[in-house]
């Protein structure tokens, strides 16, 4: 590791992952944690790691994805050397025997032969990279092995304690840390050309591991670095890895593999298979990868698989050849040897982008020892979208999203994706099923994410050691579409939008699916109609399509509709989408009825779930009924002490609303797991279905107070949401309500349904998510706290006589709330709010006001409020996460009246995105790429606030 990149970490030191919050008790794995620092670490080490690799095998550094040269050249002779400093320790209460040497590992780590850490690597890279273990002394660490151990905390802090300990002790006894270093040139230690810093350190622990036991496992397999290197003579020990000496060679490899650059290949967002931390992580390219399953192999780490051609791709430890059109013979692909590797790399769309298929021949035979696990011999085919961040996730739509890297199952089952199984002999091509063919009309499909991608893969024959397949890039024409239906006419507005050509001609076919049907299709069911292309490049139908209603039809009434779209030289469109006729006047009223109309989902299983406690069960002191989103578990009478479950995921979806229902009021109350700086972890969110079931995006008047950090594994992680600070409680212990108010949608006709959601991450959670009313809204009300020439509120309830209110204040961010009036107006002037004020001169503010409703204390806000009146100025807050893998996030506070911009420069000056500001206090979100949508490459840029009067700056790192 180079002074350049320990630069990178020590930067970032301050955006790592914070200690644990005791709410509740945590699971018996700590999760793989998304940080920007580690990430940086690896590209930087992968693309050391693949300028060497190359250099050996005599080719070129180019990036995995631009063109290589379809002819084979036989690898270079001389590997690139990689040192692995190699230290056993033991723990107080875990001895190994006393004479034990660490010379007993030397068969395990260096041999030429059986399953050796050495043999695996040579397989590996295809003879490219060469690893040098080099033993260390046996360390004797003073703590026990709980002391040393993560596993339930949000954090790497003992871990790091355990490598500091390990390292010290090694240079202490006089060992030299220099042997490990072999980046140089010439792949030798201490020959003055090396970078000063121990290629790697791999600690192998006394204790059986997580990975071997993941009940009694108490140390977990993991790699991280040091905050501040050890450093010896002159050389320096940051990057490590942890394993059990108990541990097979995969699990090594494993965590060896992150030393080299490589990222895991599993799905983060997926409980692990077996509990076993991320070694056993579920979904994504399962047993085909040594970053996923594959680690495991047979058993224990035993016979473990090969890296996936992508991870090796961007190593340079494969030939990846560039394949448009086949030959008539088609094309041929080698299954790895020890000495050898290639993939094919087909563009989707016909073009050189970030998302492409990459086809490799997998043989089990042809790789033993390795490749175990293998299920079977054939073509394996990954889908890569490198517009993914490594170790992150884009979104498909809600509940569903892809990796960076997917396998293509052959079977189409979907039960690798899921995480029911870790790969079988369907996921091959041809494979179990005689899968011979993936294009756009099979299933599985050959579709990129963005629609068709006009490559068809047919002819797929699997040999001894060998895969023939003939590809054909043609790009076609593919179609999205959207269809309402008008519920006075019942007639069908449809517009098709034609993206990746000009189709000469499409079609649509419409029919009803299922029972009842609540009405009929004018002219007969199916109905198929020509579809016209108008002025805007946009194509709707040549004639009416309309559907007679029933007479009389109950609330909430649906019809499913299956749309055929197609066309000469189109791949077809098919989807079935219900559209709900009438609305409910009782949708959101759940006191008079439960469930009544609400539908009550649980996407991911039992544990956490919407549920009405009234009475006795109520938290509100009247007994009133309320709705709690937590634990199915748990017992309102432990109130407060409940807690929705890790991983909990439950969704509340209303009936149909009146088409007069322009807002509906929240009175709620939410306590999710955030982190330090208001940022959720856990999501609690709300969003808007249209009569066809499709979801939309939904936001309170002012803006959601938070985001979902993006690297929690909440499945609403970037989303929008309450739950900014803790749910606060009153002297009684009874919730603090709050009110906001959200706008129906006005771009598409109703009825609506409102949808709250709750999702959790896997560690750390908080009580969940109260609902103590639902009010339908015929206008939008005016802000319910507002802050001008006087301080000014709209009370949500008017159930209570005469109410009296507190005005409070705090100056944030770290000091609590505190009464200063008691006050039955609604109104505050400004002279007498400002002298009350407990800041300094000048001094910002949060002002807030309480009082009661029949449900209990409700406040709203906060505003913020300046001694003097008026703010100084703009401020531009500190951006977070800095530095940042995707989405960066600030706030931004301008004086009333203020026009401003937030522009972003790159650091020659140039500027790469803009946006205008509103007046007050925004929560901006920017994703790190240009005006056009263009992904910026990593480096450093300038945010600045600019305007009348107004100039800050901040800078902030992208790294991808």
């Amino acid at each position: 590791m180079s002074q350049r990149l320990l630069l990178t970490l020590a930067l970032m030191l301050a955006f790592l992952v914070r200690e644990p919050m005791p709410l509740a008790a945590a699971p018996a794995a700590s999760p793989a944690v998304a940080d920007p620092a580690l990430t940086a670490w690896r590209a930087a080490r992968r693309a050391d790691v693949r300028r060497a690799s190359l250099a050996a095998a005599g080719r070129a550094a180019t990036a995995p994805r631009e063109a290589a040269a379809k002819t084979l050249a036989d690898p270079a002779p001389a590997p690139a050397r990689f040192g692995l400093l190699v230290i056993a320790v033991d723990f107080a209460d875990q001895r190994l025997p006393a004479g034990w040497d660490p010379a007993a590992l030397a068969p395990r780590l260096g041999a030429d032969a059986g399953q050796s850490l050495r043999r695996y690597f040579h397989a590996a890279s295809a003879s490219r990279c060469e690893l040098v273990p080099v033993l260390a002394p046996l360390v004797r660490l003073p703590g026990r092995v709980l002391d040393y151990s993560d596993i339930g905390l949000n954090g790497f802090s003992r871990s790091r304690r355990l490598a500091r300990e390990a390292l010290a002790a090694v240079a202490a006894a006089g060992f030299e840390l220099g042997l490990a270093d072999l980046d140089g040139p010439d792949g030798l230690a201490r020959s003055g050309d090396d970078d000063g810093w121990v290629d790697g350190v791999l600690l192998l622990h006394a204790e059986i591991g997580q990975e071997n036991d993941p009940v009694a496992g108490r140390v977990q397999a993991l790699q991280y670095y040091l905050e501040q290197p050890v450093t010896s003579r002159g050389i320096n020990a940051g990057a490590y890895a942890v394993a059990s000496l108990h541990s097979g060679p995969g699990i090594w490899a494993h965590e060896t593999a992150h030393l080299l650059g490589l990222e895991d290949r599993y799905d983060p967002l997926l409980p692990p298979a077996t509990g076993a931390g991320d070694i056993a992580g579920a979904g994504g390219l399962g047993v085909f990868s040594l970053m996923a399953a594959g680690a495991l192999g047979t058993g224990g780490g035993w016979g473990p698989s090969l890296p996936d051609a992508y991870s090796r791709a961007l190593l340079g430890w494969c030939d990846t050849a560039t394949i448009t059109d086949s030959p008539a013979g088609g094309d041929t692909l080698r299954a790895p040897t020890p000495d050898f590797a290639q993939a094919h790399r087909v563009w989707t769309r016909d073009g050189a982008g970030p998302e492409f298929l990459l086809l490799e021949a997998r043989d089990p035979a042809r790789a033993a020892p390795f490749d175990a696990a293998l299920p079977g011999a054939g073509l394996v085919v990954l889908h890569v979208d490198e517009g993914v961040p490594e170790g992150g996730w884009a979104e498909d739509g809600p509940g569903q999203w892809h990796l960076r890297a997917r396998l293509v199952e052959a079977d189409a089952d979907g039960a690798l994706r899921q995480g029911d199984d870790a790969g079988s002999a369907g996921d091959l091509f041809p494979g179990s099923t005689a899968a011979a063919a993936l294009t756009p009309l099979t299933s599985p499909d050959s579709d990129g994410y963005g629609g068709p991608s006009g490559v068809a893969i047919t002819d797929i024959v699997a040999g001894d050691g060998y895969v023939i397949h003939r590809t054909v890039s043609a790009p076609a024409p593919w179609l999205r579409f959207e269809a309402t239906w008008s519920r006075t006419t019942g007639d069908l507005e449809c517009v098709v939008t034609a993206a990746g050509g000009a189709p000469a001609a499409l079609s649509l076919r419409v029919e009803t699916v299922g029972a009842p049907t609540w009405g009929a299709l004018a002219g007969g069911d199916p109905v198929e109609i020509a579809l016209t292309p108008g002025s805007d490049g946009r194509w709707r139908p040549a004639a009416p399509v309309r559907f007679v209603t029933d007479t009389g039809l109950p609330a909430g009434a649906a019809t499913r509709f299956r749309y055929t779209l197609g066309g000469p030289a189109v791949s077809p469109t098919v989807a079935e989408r219900d559209w709900v006729w009438t609305d409910d006047t009782g949708a959101l009223d759940f006191a008079a009825a439960w469930p009544g109309d609400w539908l009550v989902e649980q996407p991911d299983g039992p544990g956490t779930s919407w549920q009405r406690w009234t009475g006795g069960a109520s938290p509100v002191a009247a007994g009133l009924p309320v709705l709690v989103c937590t634990a199915e578990s748990a017992d309102p009478a432990a109130w407060p002490a409940v807690s929705y479950t890790n991983g909990g995921r439950a969704r509340l979806t209303s009936g149909p609303l009146p088409a007069d229902v322009a807002a509906v009021r929240l009175l709620h109350w939410v306590d999710v797991e955030t982190l330090p700086g208001g940022v959720p972890m856990d999501g609690a969110t709300v969003s808007w279905v249209a009569p066809d079931g499709t979801e939309m995006a939904a936001a309170p008047v002012g803006g959601w107070p938070a985001r979902v950090d993006g690297g929690s594994g909440s499945a609403l992680r970037g989303r929008g949401s309450f739950g900014r600070e803790p749910g606060e409680l009153d002297a009684s212990r009874r919730p603090v309500w709050r009110s906001d108010v959200i706008p129906v949608p006005q771009d598409g006709p109703g009825p609506w349904r409102l949808r709250l959601e709750l999702a959790a991450n896997a560690l750390w959670r908080g009580r969940g998510w109260l609902v103590a009313d639902v009010e339908p809204l015929a206008a939008l009300p005016e802000p319910a706290l507002l802050w001008e020439a006087a301080l000014a509120w709209t009370w949500p309830d008017a159930g209570v006589p005469a109410p009296q209110f507190a005005v409070e204040a705090r100056v944030p961010p770290d000091s609590t709330w505190a009464g200063i009036l008691a006050t039955a107006s609604r109104q505050v002037a400004a002279t007498a709010l400002l002298a009350l004020l407990p800041g300094g001169p000048r001094a910002r503010h949060e002002v807030r006001v309480t009082g009661p409703t029949a449900w209990g204390t409700v406040a709203l806000g906060p505003v913020a409020v300046y001694v003097g009146g008026t703010m100084p100025a703009g401020t531009l807050g500190e951006p977070w996460p800095n530095p940042a893998t995707g989405e960066v996030r600030l706030t931004v506070t301008l004086p009333p009246g203020t026009a401003a911009q937030m522009q972003v420069f790159d650091l020659r000056g140039r500027r790469v995105h803009a946006r205008a500001l509103a007046p007050g206090t925004s929560f901006v979100a920017w994703d790190g790429r240009t005006d056009e949508g263009r992904r910026l490459p990593s480096g450093t840029y300038m945010i600045r606030l600019s305007g009348a009067g107004l100039s800050s700056a901040r800078k902030v790192v992208l790294t991808h």
